[in-house]
């Protein structure tokens, strides 16, 4: 696998082709600043070509809260940066957003405690999401005067206009019993069942096939936005090629014969 550098503000280690991403600024509350924002961003870029020994990848935040939001330091600094300097670092927010959004692997946010602002962009923009019962989720930037603007496009599709509108205007912490009921997370649980619950998920994740998973993922992106008609031709025309492709030759074969197909974990039933 291809050497993975080491950062300042995360780290990312793979273990039996799960990738953990890891916040890792416990002491402010893996709050982020521009370089973890850099710093996740290239790391994502390179997490694209590290199939097909990476299946899934989880983020998550060292010691006790999942990111509490933008730094007050760095906010500090933000306060007396120019427009065009602004745009920059808001630009490049909303890419790593995006791009956490579009990896073609399955993401699991491992929700171990509050999740504040914009870090909520990062939580609606995973695939699946597995909270603790003491988890808080707040977008409280409208009690600074702020939007979590560039975290609007993946709440809106997470959980729907009406209760992200809720989340964005009162800027409210919401348990994790209503994030779930919302549909912002997908399962809650105590503290200490939290590892063994993102292990179990992601090892279903690994039973299906990565090229599926891919294509898949592309067409919860795109279908959505499509007219019923241009979505016919689109959605037949991926499934005609998947048929005939490797993969879904493969799928279709081990059903057929009763036997576990080629990407299926090692040892996994």
């Amino acid at each position: 696998m291809r050497d993975i550098p080491e950062y300042e503000t995360i780290r990312f280690t793979v273990s039996g082709g799960i990738g953990y991403l890891v916040m890792d600024r416990p002491y402010v509350h893996n709050a982020f600043n521009a370089d973890m924002v850099s710093d996740m961003l290239h790391l994502t870029r390179i997490i694209k070509d590290l199939a097909p020994e990476l299946r899934v990848v989880v983020l998550t935040g060292e010691g006790r809260t999942f990111c509490a939001g933008a730094d007050i330091n760095w906010l500090s600094q933000i306060k007396d940066q120019t427009y065009e300097e602004n745009i920059r670092e808001s630009l490049e927010m909303s890419d790593l957003m995006y791009a956490i959004y579009s990896l073609p692997l399955p993401t699991i946010a491992r929700v171990n405690g509050a999740v504040i602002g914009c870090a909520v962009g990062f939580l609606a923009a995973c695939d699946l999401a597995i909270a603790t019962k003491k988890a808080k989720f707040s977008v409280n930037d409208v009690k600074l005067g702020l939007t979590a603007a560039v975290a609007m496009p993946y709440l809106f599709r997470k959980i729907g206009e009406s209760y992200a509108r809720e989340m964005f205007l009162t800027g409210e912490a919401i348990t994790a019993e209503r994030a779930h009921a919302i549909g912002l997370v997908h399962e809650v649980v105590e503290q200490a069942d939290l590892d063994k619950a993102v292990d179990v998920l992601a090892k279903k994740l690994m039973t299906s096939g990565p090229e599926a998973i891919k294509v898949t993922k592309k067409l919860a992106e795109t279908v959505p936005v499509m007219t019923f008609s241009e979505a016919r031709a689109y959605t037949a025309e991926i499934l005609g090629k998947q048929r005939i492709g490797s993969e879904g030759q493969e799928g279709m074969r081990s059903f057929i014969e009763k036997r576990k197909p080629s990407w299926y974990p090692l040892g996994g039933e």
